[in-house]
């Protein structure tokens, strides 16, 4: 800025965003998904990564899968995390309990 001037710097000072940037994951997707890609209910997936040492589906797009907790390469977490982070407890997670 020059003296005597007040306000915002000028445009061409600020940084230039590079294409159409948006927050949201773009391999994202939903447990919905999910679960019609995988064909198995939510208890199922459950029992099959905790009990069977199966790694969990992604909500990922590409079908990858990860630990318990992680998250894969394209950043989406394993299905499990995102019921721990919603408020699921083993008991809660919808599907046919025997």
């Amino acid at each position: 800025m020059r003296c005597g001037q007040t306000g915002a710097a000028p445009a061409a000072g600020r940084r230039r965003k590079r294409g159409d940037v948006s927050r949201r994951n773009q391999h994202y997707i939903s447990i919905e998904e999910v679960l019609q890609r995988e064909g198995r209910t939510l208890l199922q997936i459950a029992k099959a990564t905790i009990c069977a040492g199966e790694g969990a589906p992604a909500l990922c797009r590409y079908g990858c899968k990860v630990d318990l907790e992680g998250t894969c390469d394209h950043g989406c977490p394993s299905l499990l995390k995102a019921l721990m982070i919603r408020g699921y407890g083993w008991n809660e997670i919808p599907g046919k309990k025997k």
